[in-house]
C-alpha cells in the first residue's frame, strides 16, 4: 500500500509539473499547478520517504 500511495503523489507531482508548463492552458490553471508543485518535494525524495515508511 505504502508503495502505490508513493506513485500516486510522484505522479501527481509529475502531472502538476506537466499543466504548469503546457501553455495550451489558460494562465490560471498554469498558475495554480506551479503554487501546488511548491508542496511536492523532488521525485526521489517522495521514494526515499516512502521506503523509509515501509520499514516502519
Amino acid at each position: 500500500m505504502v508503495e502505490e500511495l508513493t506513485a500516486a503523489i510522484v505522479h501527481a507531482r509529475d502531472f502538476l509539473r506537466e499543466l504548469s508548463r503546457d501553455r495550451s492552458l489558460p494562465e490560471s490553471i498554469r498558475l495554480e499547478a506551479k503554487h501546488l508543485l511548491r508542496h511536492y518535494s523532488e521525485a526521489a525524495d517522495i521514494w526515499l520517504a516512502g521506503r523509509l515508511e515501509e520499514r516502519r
